[in-house]
């Protein structure tokens, strides 16, 4: 039985491919399983729970019926090839979205993976932003500027946007800085300022660790880090 393994925002999910009178002909499937690597199509199918596990895809649903987290995966009714890849990429996602520690246990097994270097992943950017950990570090920076933005004006700031010249020093120049400031007035003590910033952090972290467990997950598969936490300085002082 033919397997497609589809992404979205960094999240794959596997279509089956079944012959069927009327609804999936032999040719369509030959059709989907000629189609090159990372092509562009549309899906329509009915959702499924597959009876054995899928190892190649990431895509679970909360069966609510029976609070249990299960897999999924789509039955293929239609399938539209919106824009058909070349065969040959210049670098490959899997290689891309692969970090150095499984890089180097590779190596000490004597298997040699590829390593796709910066400057390879700067000729190639727009192959690279696939991977699910440059995927995931786009959610999660928005979801820091909603943070920021939404708390602040919750504790009565006012969101302005000044004007800044910048000179542009080569003919590539390209400004990638995001900034995050926060300017008030401090009425009696300095204290205002660390209680702020304290809340906000708090809840900032804390929002991260409930709506972004995925996109943190697919970071730090690529990119390891330690888990996020912060401790509330006040409640250390009180």
């Amino acid at each position: 039985m033919p397997f497609l393994v589809v992404r979205e925002w960094g999240f794959t999910v596997q279509c089956v491919l079944s012959v069927a009178p009327d609804v999936v002909s032999l040719q369509m499937v030959k059709f989907a399983t000629g189609l090159s690597k990372d092509s562009y199509v549309d899906v329509e199918g009915i959702i499924s729970v597959p009876e054995d596990p899928i190892i190649g895809a990431s895509q679970h649903h909360v069966l609510m019926s029976m609070l249990i987290d299960s897999q999924v995966e789509i039955q293929v009714k239609k399938l539209y090839c919106i824009s058909k890849a070349v065969p040959a990429l210049p670098i490959n996602i899997e290689d891309a979205a692969r970090g150095e520690i499984e890089i180097e246990k590779a190596l000490q097994a004597g298997k040699q993976l590829v390593r796709v270097n910066q400057d390879t992943r700067l000729n190639f950017r727009v192959l690279d932003l696939r991977t699910p950990a440059n995927q995931g570090i786009f959610r999660v920076q928005c979801r820091v500027e909603n943070i920021f933005r939404q708390f602040l004006l919750a504790d009565g700031f006012v969101g302005i946007h000044t004007p800044k010249a910048e000179d542009s020093y080569t003919h590539r120049h390209l400004c990638e800085f995001t900034g995050l400031d926060v300017e008030m007035e401090i009425k009696e003590h300095y204290s205002e300022v660390m209680d702020i910033v304290d809340r906000l952090f708090v809840a900032m972290f804390d929002s991260l660790n409930e709506k972004c467990q995925k996109e943190l997950e697919a970071i730090g598969k690529q990119y390891p880090f330690e888990p996020l936490k912060v401790i509330s300085l006040f409640s250390h002082c009180s």
